[in-house]
């Protein structure tokens, strides 16, 4: 990481790795694979962010997993909502009064669980037994999505057989049946209910755990 901009990817990474330890990515202490398991290589990603009039905004470092050479032979398949499902809830929502909000979970891949025994080596060269499903594994969509979707129906929350993508609940409040809508495309998500929708994004995902942005009824 040479040139002007070095100090300010120096301090991206090492708040990507702040990240990865704190959420138990991988072990702590560097163990060699055993036998006939080979460690899979990462890579470090570079990303500066701009904003519309191209200035840059944030300078972003990850960490990912060499996917393309790794040997996995299980599921790999994720569902997200079609675009068709989108704009429906949009017009539901229109037509209902429903407040919207788009939101994405940080981090979001990082809450998948890796059961099979797996060891990546870090840029630096340690090689560790991963735990969590780091961006770049052939499995590591699904394994976030099962994570959300066993906490989306853990609060009452049904997928839509139409779509895999889409959830949606209702529930008597007061005696008055109270309805949410969801869609989610990979870490990203929109959201339309009729009434407290930042109380209830932290409830149901993790306040700590979310970025939000309301969306203005342009339609």
């Amino acid at each position: 990481m040479a040139g002007e901009d070095r100090e300010d990817w120096s301090i991206s990474l090492m708040t990507e790795y702040s990240i990865l330890n704190g959420m138990n990515t991988w072990d702590k202490e560097a163990t060699d694979p055993p036998p006939g398991v080979r460690a899979i290589p990462t890579k470090v990603v570079l990303v500066r962010k701009r904003n519309d009039k191209g200035d840059i905004i944030k300078y972003k470092a990850r960490i990912v997993a060499r996917g393309d050479l790794q040997n996995h032979h299980g599921e790999t398949f994720s569902p997200t909502a079609r675009i068709a499902s989108i704009r429906m809830i949009n017009v539901i929502a229109h037509v209902k009064g429903y407040r919207r909000l788009q939101f994405d979970v940080n981090s979001a891949y990082l809450h998948g669980h890796i059961t099979e025994p797996l060891w990546i080596k870090l840029p630096d060269g340690s090689t560790h037994r991963l735990r969590k499903s780091l961006y770049g594994l052939k499995q590591s969509g699904r394994e976030w999505n099962k994570v959300l979707h066993a906490a989306l129906v853990d609060r009452g929350f049904k997928r839509m057989e139409e779509d895999f993508g889409v959830y949606r609940r209702v529930r008597n409040i007061g005696g008055v049946d109270r309805t949410t809508l969801l869609a989610i495309y990979v870490d990203d998500g929109l959201l339309a209910r009729d009434d407290d929708l930042e109380g209830f994004l932290s409830v149901v995902v993790g306040a700590s755990l979310v970025t939000w942005r309301l969306i203005d009824d342009l339609l």
